[in-house]
């Protein structure tokens, strides 16, 4: 479902709302993933489905899909997904415009997946094995998922127009930030297969296990242009970024950018030429922050927990093993772009021509930074 809703609150005031609500329920056969069509297809083509006496039949050593799908327990996978984004529009004077932005996206998920044994039997009657799991294998596995990514953006322009002056002016703030969290439960030796709850199930291999990420990024930003006669142009921006990617020492980076172009045809010189229609002279100097190429927490020590494994006399226990290197200097890498060049419209507008020559150069590149930490006692 969607809604898109335009609401002029005054003839300078304005908000435009954007609302996207989705709730999906998929389901499948439990405790296969999907290997059902492969059952299908490799043994149901060469093998009975029943035996003489009705029951399934095993199909020599194959799962035999009808079965599967007749007496299998069924898994569901339930998402929903809610996306908004609203802004607002304020014309403060004719010159003046205030930009405001909001949008938030949130998705919750909650899987329910269910082996269930199924009984296959030999030619005669007898009972040959169980498909999907084992009797006291049948299980239960519930995963709840929530993600919720939020952006706020807040700028203003000013377009100024006087004489042959021409003036434009940009600046703003921004932020977004994004979490995920997940959590799963698992339980085999279920006491019965007509209630699938996760307290009737056993403890004997029970096992629980969950995380999440944040990541957050938040901007100042500005771009100011100025042309004078349609000839003489210039524009310079300049943006500082903070990263949760980064230790707080290192986490700010300054982006500036400069260009400047010089449209030759506009002058009285060329006036007389039948040659160029447009011919224009541009050049530009610009930095532009990358984070990717790093982990979320490459500034914290992480761990990994694993187990159990046997420690001491009959015992056994998680243990902790280092994830990787840390990096306490690692900061924005910085692109540095470097660009000359010239446009032109000839022969009344049957030929256009551009030529580039750029130079682009990468300071502080992020590369992913991984190791194994081996200890020799636990691994002995």
């Amino acid at each position: 479902m969607r809604m898109n809703y335009d609401y002029d609150f005054f003839k300078w005031f304005r908000l435009e709302s954007k609302v996207a609500f989705e709730d999906q329920r998929r389901t499948e056969i439990g405790g296969m993933g999907g290997w059902n069509i492969t059952e299908a297809i490799f043994g149901m083509p060469n093998h009975p489905v029943y035996t003489p006496d009705g029951k399934f039949f095993a199909q020599g050593g194959w799962g035999n899909a009808v079965a599967q799908a007749k007496e299998g327990a069924t898994a569901s996978f339930n998402t929903r997904n809610i996306n908004t984004n609203f802004k607002l529009i304020a014309d403060i004077t004719k010159d003046l415009k205030l930009n405001l932005q909001a949008g938030i996206n949130y998705q919750s998920a909650k899987d329910e997946d269910i082996a269930k044994p199924v009984p296959l039997y030999n030619w005669d009657g007898t009972l040959a094995y169980y498909g999907i799991a084992n009797p006291e294998q049948g299980s239960l596995t519930l995963t709840n998922r929530e993600a919720k990514y939020r952006n706020f953006t807040g700028y203003l322009e000013y377009n100024k127009r006087f004489g042959k002056h021409e003036l434009n002016v940009m600046a703003g703030l921004a932020h977004e930030e994004n979490d995920d969290s997940w959590f799963s439960a698992f339980r085999d030796h279920f006491v019965t297969e007509d209630l699938w709850s996760l307290n009737l199930g056993g403890t004997q291999n029970m096992k629980n296990d969950g995380g999440g990420t944040q990541w957050a990024i938040s901007s100042a930003f500005s771009r100011a242009s100025y042309s004078f006669d349609n000839k003489y142009l210039l524009e310079a921006s300049l943006r500082y970024d903070g990263s949760s990617r980064f230790q707080k020492a290192t986490r700010w980076g300054l982006f500036p950018g400069i260009s400047a172009a010089w449209r030759l045809s506009e002058e009285n010189f060329m006036k007389g030429q039948r040659l160029f229609d447009d011919l224009k002279l541009r050049a530009s100097y610009g930095q532009t922050g990358n984070q990717e190429g790093v982990g979320l927490y490459d500034y914290i020590q992480l761990l990994n927990i694993s187990g159990p494994y046997p420690l001491g006399a009959g015992g056994q226990d998680q243990y902790a093993s280092l994830a990787g290197m840390v990096s306490l200097n690692r900061t924005w890498e910085t692109l540095i772009n470097r660009n000359v060049g010239v446009d032109a419209t000839m022969l009344a507008s049957r030929l256009n021509f551009s030529f580039d020559y750029f130079l682009k150069t990468n300071k502080d590149l992020l590369i992913p930074v991984t190791s194994f930490f081996r200890d020799p006692k636990i691994f002995e």
